[in-house]
């Protein structure tokens, strides 16, 4: 394959990229160059060679210290406000028209200080 300029200017396009005309040339012999020096890596025997699944070899030392954790329905249990298994929260984005509503459901939040203590695991 070889870069040209109208591939260039296709390729550009189509990433939405703005390539200024006295550019392109440079761009071009730069791109072939790469292009010549992936055809080189095709070239190497990689016949008996293992896949590197990462490029280190440290290991993960979080994998398995899980901590208890919460089940659903505690999670949702001191939940100001729920539907069915989400939390429902007040609107974060809104536009001038809801502004009203939206100060009358955040002011309808019970008050935080009032929450029950999370029910015992079984």
């Amino acid at each position: 394959m070889n870069f040209n300029i109208k591939t260039l200017q296709k390729a550009a396009a189509i990433a939405k990229l703005h390539i200024a005309p006295d550019q392109e040339r440079e761009l071009c012999q730069d791109l072939n160059k790469l292009l010549v020096w992936m055809q080189t890596l095709n070239e190497v025997d990689t016949t008996d060679t293992t896949p590197l699944i990462t490029p280190s070899a440290a290991q993960n030392r979080f994998q398995n210290n899980a901590q208890d954790t919460l089940s659903h329905q505690q999670a949702l249990y001191n939940a100001p406000s729920k539907d069915t298994n989400y939390f429902r929260v007040p609107h974060v984005f809104t536009s001038q028209a809801n502004t009203a509503t939206d100060r009358s459901r955040c002011s309808s939040y019970p008050d935080l200080k009032k929450r029950k203590p999370l029910p015992e695991k079984p």
